[in-house]
């Protein structure tokens, strides 16, 4: 349950007023303040989800004798944005030259691995072993392992060769940050939303769709929840309408025999 939401609903429908007051109306009402103060549809459902778990849960308690309903808006599926690999290049080359080798092998390292940055900075040593790591503290609560591949490697090698304390302990995020929003303004993306750190999980698993990697397998990789989120990047699998459109055309599908 997120605690910032919590707040943020108990502010507005009061601390002092009883749950039972909270009901179907009341949250539409708050749903247009929110829609006011240019929350996005998915930040309200966020919202939304946390007031209904904190409901749920009065019932269970038996502090209140039913939830009401609660609304959810409907949100599109939005832009994804991954980095080309010639905009890595741009990117890495960049910090390079502001002597930010760290920050060269941090961003390695989410491009390499997509894992969501929180779960970067959370590894340990113990928890990169023969040639994979498993990250313990992710978004779905789901521990994962997946195999490291050689600039991934690299990128851990940086931070053994610092002595730090964990992979990247040496990473001051908000420092990142700071860093991300300067080199997004020299590289000519100032005017690009999109081009944020997070692009560099869009990128991986982008680039997996796009090289072939089936979605489950994919799903799994990033640590998805369920498939649903996975099946954001499923256009990105332009080959697959290639073999429905030669299954179209009755154009026999070649299958590669190894010797």
């Amino acid at each position: 349950m997120n605690k910032s939401h919590i707040n943020e609903a108990l502010d507005y429908f009061g601390r002092a007023s009883l749950l039972s007051s909270i009901d179907t109306a009341s949250v539409q009402k708050w749903v247009d303040v929110l829609k006011k103060k240019g929350n996005a549809n998915s930040t309200i459902n966020r919202k939304l989800s946390a007031l209904s778990v904190l409901l749920n849960h009065a019932v269970k308690c038996e502090y209140l004798q039913k939830a009401p309903s609660i609304p959810r808006q409907k949100e599109g599926q939005g832009r994804i944005r991954f980095i080309t690999d010639a905009e890595e290049a741009s990117l890495l080359t960049l910090f390079s030259r502001w002597g930010r080798d760290d920050l060269v092998a941090y961003i390695q390292f989410l491009l390499y691995t997509g894992c969501r940055p929180g779960e970067a900075l959370a590894i340990e040593w113990r928890d990169v072993v023969n040639g994979k790591v498993t990250f313990w503290k992710t978004k779905t609560d789901v521990p994962r392992t997946i195999p490291l591949t050689s600039k991934a490697k690299d990128a851990l090698a940086y931070g053994e060769s610092e002595g730090w304390e964990k992979p990247f302990s040496g990473i001051n995020y908000k420092s990142f940050v700071l860093s991300w929003g300067r080199a997004r303004n020299l590289l000519g993306f100032a005017d690009d939303p999109h081009f944020v750190p997070y692009a560099l999980r869009h990128t991986c698993a982008s680039r997996l769709v796009q090289r072939g990697v089936d979605l489950r397998r994919v799903k799994e990789w990033m640590g998805h929840a369920n498939i649903t989120m996975t099946m954001r990047y499923a256009h990105l699998a332009v080959d697959d309408l290639a073999v429905a459109m030669n299954a179209l055309e009755g154009k026999p599908r070649v299958v590669a025999i190894s010797s």
